[in-house]
């Protein structure tokens, strides 16, 4: 029996020492989190099939002394493997209070047993009852937890783990009725029947071989569900690696390190398709040949091992680059490997330019329209006064009929009166060029578009003024009179107009949203820049196109987004409530279309 004892204890402390050594953190199993309570019990188990041992070889310590350790760490075993069922099992049961309660009620009812058993049988009691009441409990349930485990497993494909498991949870079945039925002969039932006597005599082989015999099932097993870990660490790294090599494949850009040599050590990624190069050509070779026409790259690598992490731009082969430098470090905290990412930004210069390529064009459409209103209103003004001189002279003339007066002033009357009529018929059809009267055409207009084209315009300028600017329900498509190139001017200027109140001491906000109500649309510009300067609020909110005193007051950009909405029949008002100013545009519409959540 001492070589059955032995290997039954080896192979439960083996399995609990491998199990708590393993790498498991991170895991996303849940398995990951409670297997250790099994490592537990088979360091306690382990621990104590060698005390029974060498309680049979009579030494090293004084028996009574190692029956006693002997009663706990068979009880502690058995508690843990019941906790580690009732903590995975509690997981998705209905009554997890009470499951998760269990081992602790148990492993009171047996430490009440042993305190009121008289001492002379207390260590036989202990033992009996340790088997009874948490040696079977806790193997059942913890097949059960391990077989829990095996659905989720099987969706992934590890069918060599789900074997494993289902072999560990029958081992440990086949274990709670071995250890946790058949117990020592006692003097109550059913100890008086299933005990080591009466196995032993249908059996003719001791209970502890089929112990043992469990044991190096249940360990084997269970380490080779751990390898379940070493799969996820692999799957993670794999993962890891795809999306790296997806990214470095899909976008302009490469990754390199380089040795203390500062030669090409690894280098992969899209960037290197723009510089005419072959992986081949490259690794293996000092940094400084592969980018010969960069003078600064060798420095720069040299910037890194010594510590530093920067950004640097460079063109590399013609080809403007960004790159960011940093180094790997040994245990020792030396600089070994010069990790660099270069990202192409040819693509984001040609972008810029043709951002501000479009904000001059802006600029000069916002000058254009400026001019035209302006001399609308001038049209205007001196339309009124011309029109009553024409009806002065049209009624002098009436008044002169028949009268005695000389042919060279009624002719000269006339010319005056014809002169005016010209230059009426001249300012009526400037008008009329500048503000047909004719219906629109409706077409769709995109809000979204719009709003973002003209953001990109005026990136830089809201940074500098620390003013954030958001957009919100503009998936709304409206067909209307108004062109898309009249939203974009009202856009532009009411953004412009936030900007230049954007003090830029402080963070400024403004926020450009939309509402669909029936037959019409409401635009809003709400920020929080402060209220307009005085005589601003009334002069927006007269519905009437401003004088030129007003168009002053106003600015010619709110001049501009008046006229538009004027001559589609809409409203536009201001609100200078609570610090900052919303202005409302509401706009007629034919219908409304989304273009999505």
């Amino acid at each position: 029996m001492t070589l059955v004892w032995f290997v039954y204890g080896l192979a439960f402390f083996v399995l609990g020492l491998v199990i708590l050594v393993y790498p498991k953190r991170g895991s996303r199993f849940d398995m990951a989190r409670y297997i250790w309570m099994v490592g537990t019990f088979g360091i306690l188990h382990g621990l104590n099939e060698w005390l029974d041992m060498f309680i049979d070889l009579g030494g090293p310590l004084p028996v009574p002394a190692m029956a006693n350790a002997r009663l706990f760490t068979l009880s502690g075993s058995f508690f843990f493997l019941i906790l580690f069922g009732t903590t995975i099992l509690s997981r998705n049961a209905r009554y997890r209070r009470v499951l998760r309660l269990l081992p602790f009620l148990l492993a009171g009812a047996w430490l009440a047993i042993l305190v009121l058993s008289e001492p002379q049988r207390r260590l036989l009691m202990g033992d009996i009852w340790a088997r009874y009441l948490l040696c079977a409990p806790g193997a059942v349930l913890t097949a059960w937890g391990l077989l829990s485990q095996i659905p989720g497993l099987k969706g992934m494909k590890l069918y060599s783990v789900t074997g494993n498991l289902a072999i560990a949870a029958a081992t440990f079945l086949v274990y709670g009725v071995l250890a946790g039925v058949f117990v020592k002969k006692a003097d109550f039932f059913p100890a008086t029947v299933l005990n080591y006597e009466s196995f032993l005599s249908v059996t003719a082989v001791p209970v502890q071989v089929f112990r043992a015999v469990c044991a190096v099932i249940a360990a084997w097993s269970i380490i080779r569900v751990l390898d379940i870990f070493r799969w996820e660490s692999q799957e993670a790294l794999r993962i890891s690696e795809l999306r790296c090599a997806t990214i470095a494949g899909a976008m302009p850009v490469f990754l390199f390190m380089t040795d203390r040599n500062l030669v090409v050590t690894f280098i992969q990624g899209k960037g290197l398709e723009g510089l005419g190069l072959r992986l081949e050509q490259i690794r293996g070779r000092p940094i400084s040949e592969v980018f010969a026409s960069s003078v600064d790259l060798a420095e720069d690598c040299r910037r890194a091992l010594a510590g530093q992490e920067f950004i640097t731009a460079t063109a590399l082969n013609g080809v403007p680059f960004e790159i960011y430098y940093s180094a790997l470090r040994d245990r020792a905290g030396a600089a070994t490997t010069v990790v660099g990412v270069a990202l192409d930004v040819s693509a984001r210069i040609q972008a810029q330019k043709e951002v501000d390529e479009y904000r001059r064009k802006m600029e000069k459409h916002a000058r254009e329209a400026a001019v035209g209103v302006l001399s609308a209103t001038m049209a205007q003004q001196v339309l009124e006064p011309l029109s009553v001189t024409q009806l002065v002279l049209e009624k002098t003339v009436a008044d002169l009929a028949g009268a005695g007066i000389s042919d060279t002033a009624r002719g000269g009357i006339s010319r005056s009166l014809a002169e005016v009529r010209k230059a009426n018929e001249t300012l009526n059809r400037f008008i009329e060029i500048v503000n047909p009267g004719g219906a629109a055409v409706e077409q769709p207009v995109g809000l979204y578009q719009i709003a973002k084209r003209t953001l990109n315009v005026f990136a830089d300028s809201a940074q500098r003024r620390k003013l954030t600017i958001a957009i919100k329900d503009l998936n709304i498509v409206p067909l209307t009179a108004v062109s898309p190139r009249e939203v974009e001017q009202m856009f532009y200027h009411l953004i412009q107009r936030a900007i230049d109140a954007a003090g830029g001491d402080t963070e400024q906000k403004l926020v450009i949203s939309c509402l669909a109500g029936e037959g019409h649309i409401e635009l809003s510009f709400c920020d929080t820049c402060g209220g307009l300067p005085p005589g601003q609020s009334e002069h927006t909110l007269d519905p009437v196109l401003p004088s030129l005193e007003g168009v002053d007051g106003l600015g010619l950009g709110l001049a501009i987004v008046k006229r538009i909405v004027a001559g589609h029949g809409g409203r536009i008002t201001v609100d200078t409530l609570s610090g900052g100013t919303t202005f409302k545009i509401r706009l007629p519409v034919k219908r409304t279309y989304r273009t999505g959540g």
